[in-house]
């Protein structure tokens, strides 16, 4: 049986490429302020620096607090609800 290669990444563990599948993330398109959020603006890439993409059907049909650009990572502080 062939063992993992472990890559470094600059942090203080090592990764492979499994680790780096569970980081998918949560990122929005263009939303204004009030506007309900639905599947045709979010959606989960991977990786990402966003909310974890276990919240995705969570959050479906919460209204933002604010206007988001294109590409922006989505945070919990973005909705009027604060908790999930």
């Amino acid at each position: 049986m062939k063992s993992k290669k472990f890559k470094y990444d600059g942090r203080s563990r090592p990764t492979t490429d499994l680790y780096k599948e569970n980081f998918d993330r949560i990122f929005c398109k263009k939303i204004k302020k009030n506007e309900v959020l639905t599947k045709d603006n979010i959606k989960i890439i991977r990786p990402g620096k966003g909310l974890h993409s276990k919240y995705f059907e969570k959050i479906l049909g919460k209204r933002s607090n604010q206007n988001l650009n294109e590409g922006t990572p989505f945070k919990n502080r973005y909705l009027k609800i604060k908790k999930l």
